[in-house]
């Protein structure tokens, strides 16, 4: 201690008579002194006033942080909210889909997709112990989705529309005529099998057969996009846009007739499995 006292004397010795000036100033009444003063005061108000910033903007960012923070929870929470909404709509219209048909169904969720090629299917959470087995028609709220193509325990394996092996026995709506369903393209499907003579149009409504024994009679399907009668050939050009979203597609439901699904049969409908 009495080294660091020696070594900054000198030091110690100024700041002693800096502070005791200080004291002698501060505590002197004569008039001149009060001017020094008050001069001072407006000096030193004059230096400090760019450093006033300092803590404001310490406080601003501690502000601007916590802010931050609460939009961050915002912004989760409406994004939950937002997805309970949407689910709750699907479920509204699953429920209205359910109640309003004569077939009973086992509601799945799509657990895998496998689409964008030429094969494509969904693998659902459901299976032979819920007692889906091959073949049954598998529905969306909006229309036929397709078809099971194999099943286990607890997951089954549905061949989509949009499958190059795909087919479905399907008539128009508005005057009967029977056709048959292939997957086109992308997301269409054509109607094949209808002759040039044929009264096919433009927004005329898709529903299954019945013919072939996979799907039931009155399936909605989709509607037609485009009719095109070839003048070298013997049949129409039919495009078809399903009525099920499949790519917004989430949850499915899979039609059980009269308790047991159908075994696949030789007809236009069956497929192999993959």
């Amino acid at each position: 201690m009495s080294e660091f006292l020696f070594k900054y004397r000198d030091y110690l010795t100024l700041g002693l008579c800096l502070l005791l000036s200080i004291v002698l100033l501060n505590s002197n009444e004569n008039p001149q002194m009060e001017k020094l003063r008050l001069k001072s005061s407006q000096v030193g108000s004059i230096l400090a006033r760019p450093f006033h910033f300092i803590p404001y903007t310490v406080r601003l960012y501690s502000e601007n942080r916590e802010l931050n923070r609460a939009l961050f929870v915002l912004n989760q929470e409406n994004f939950r909210l937002k997805e309970v909404e949407a689910e709750n709509e699907r479920l509204r219209q699953m429920l209205a889909f359910v109640s309003q048909s004569e077939h009973k169904y086992i509601p799945a969720k799509i657990i895998g997709k496998n689409a964008g090629g030429a094969f494509n299917y969904y693998t659902l959470d459901k299976g032979s112990s819920d007692g889906i087995v091959k073949n049954c028609p598998v529905m969306s709220s909006k229309g036929l989705v397709g078809r099971i193509a194999a099943a286990d325990k607890g997951s089954s394996i549905c061949q989509l529309m949009l499958d190059n092996k795909f087919g479905a026995a399907v008539k128009v709506e508005r005057n009967r005529i029977d056709g048959i369903l292939h997957w086109d393209s992308g997301r269409l499907c054509r109607l094949d099998g209808i002759p040039n003579s044929m009264d096919v149009r433009e927004d005329d409504i898709l529903i299954t057969s019945g013919l072939g024994g996979v799907y039931p009679k009155g399936l909605a399907v989709g509607r037609v996009t485009k009719v095109k009668k070839e003048s070298r050939g013997l049949f129409q050009s039919i495009i078809v846009s399903p009525f099920t979203d499949f790519q917004r597609l989430e949850e499915v439901f899979v039609l059980i007739q009269n308790g047991e699904a159908k075994q696949e049969e030789k007809s236009p409908e069956t497929a192999i499995s993959h």
